[in-house]
């Protein structure tokens, strides 16, 4: 299962899907008599890239995720907690 989830997370992250679809467009331009498809590939490829790399598309993504979650305001309500994790996404300081 391990091995099946590193082979297949890679086409649903942002970059290796912009750039496989910007690979299959030039391969449609060099080796096939579809230009046209390819130049559309192409453009889709790198119009989503730069739109997935802005930081205001990601905070449109993420603002769902975050607002599910409101922060805490009241120390009070934490008196019970043992332990906190901080979670950090392989971000090291």
């Amino acid at each position: 299962m391990y091995l099946l989830k590193k082979i297949i997370s890679p086409f649903f992250m942002p970059i290796p899907g912009c750039f496989f679809l910007a690979l299959l467009g030039l391969f449609c331009l060099w080796c096939t008599r579809k230009q046209k498809t390819g130049k559309v590939f192409v453009t889709i490829a790198i119009a989503l890239l730069g739109l997935l790399s802005h930081g205001a598309m990601s905070d449109i993504i993420a603002k769902p995720l975050e607002k599910k979650y409101p922060p805490i305001t009241k120390l009070e309500t934490l008196k019970n907690v043992k332990w906190v994790v901080v979670l950090s996404g392989g971000g090291f300081l």
